[in-house]
């Protein structure tokens, strides 16, 4: 018999199953990280909307959004922004972002953009 074809057989199903373990192990973390998340108080702080950006993946199926606030102390936290609230977001807003851990809860403008 073919030794190359043996080794197919035997190597393949090793490499899918390891693949399986990974996604799946990838799913639970990110779920326990975002219940984790929703323990934290929500946190609401005076910031300023300083950037938006995307991010696509795969063959553009997929738009991820993401806003950059920068506080009143200079710090500056990036948080993705769920699809249904990024139209509502200018950059150069002033307001109170709510935030719950790494999660985006809201921004609520007080100032707007002059530019």
């Amino acid at each position: 018999m073919d030794m190359g074809f043996d080794v197919m057989f035997t190597i393949v199903p090793i490499i899918i199953f390891f693949g399986f373990i990974f996604i799946f192990g990838s799913i639970i973390y990110n779920a326990i990280s975002v219940a984790k998340d929703k323990t934290k108080p929500i946190i609401p702080v005076k910031a300023k909307l300083v950037a938006k950006r995307t991010h696509v993946r795969g063959d553009h199926s997929h738009t991820q959004y993401y806003a950059t606030f920068e506080l009143e102390n200079g710090e500056r936290i990036e948080f993705l922004i769920p699809d249904h609230k990024v139209g509502y977001l200018t950059e150069g807003d002033i307001g109170i972002l709510h935030f719950q851990g790494n999660l985006f809860v809201e921004f609520k403008r007080t100032e707007k953009n002059e530019d």
